[in-house]
C-alpha cells in the first residue's frame, strides 16, 4: 500500500506540473528542440515543439491515472476483545507492513496474511 505521505507529495507534484504557465512551458519545449539541433523557425522545429507538448500532457495525464488507481487504508481495528478469538484481540494492517510487538495491552501472539491484509493476533 502507498503511504499517505507518498500520495500526498504525488498529488503535489501533478498539481505543480499542471500549473507551469505555457509560456514557461513552450520555452522550455523550444529549448529541448534546440537541444536536440532543431533550428528555430523550421518546420521540423514546430514539429518538435508539438511533440514536446503532446509527451508533456501525455505524461500528465499517466501520472494522474497513476495516483487514482492507487489506494490507501488506515490500519483497522477488528473490535478489540474477540471471543470468536479466544479472548485475544485483532489488528488488519496491509499485507505488506509488518504487526507492531504490542497493540493496546496484548503482545504480538501470531499474524497471517489473508489477500491484501495482513491479520495480527494478540493476547
Amino acid at each position: 500500500m502507498i503511504k499517505r505521505r507518498n500520495l500526498i507529495t504525488i498529488a503535489a507534484f501533478i498539481g505543480l506540473a499542471g500549473c507551469v504557465g505555457s509560456e514557461q512551458a513552450m520555452k522550455s519545449y523550444a529549448q529541448d528542440c534546440e537541444a536536440y539541433g532543431f533550428t528555430p523557425g523550421t518546420n521540423v522545429f514546430a514539429q518538435c515543439m508539438q511533440t514536446e507538448k503532446a509527451n508533456h500532457a501525455a505524461a500528465l495525464d499517466n501520472a494522474a491515472e497513476a495516483l487514482q488507481s492507487m489506494s490507501y487504508s488506515e490500519p483497522q481495528n477488528s473490535g478489540g476483545y474477540s471471543p470468536s478469538l479466544g479472548g485475544s484481540s485483532a489488528l488488519t494492517v496491509a499485507a505488506t507492513q509488518l504487526c507492531p510487538m504490542q497493540y493496546g495491552a496484548g503482545f504480538l501472539k501470531d499474524s497471517t496474511v489473508s489477500g491484501m491484509n495482513r491479520i495480527c493476533i494478540y493476547r
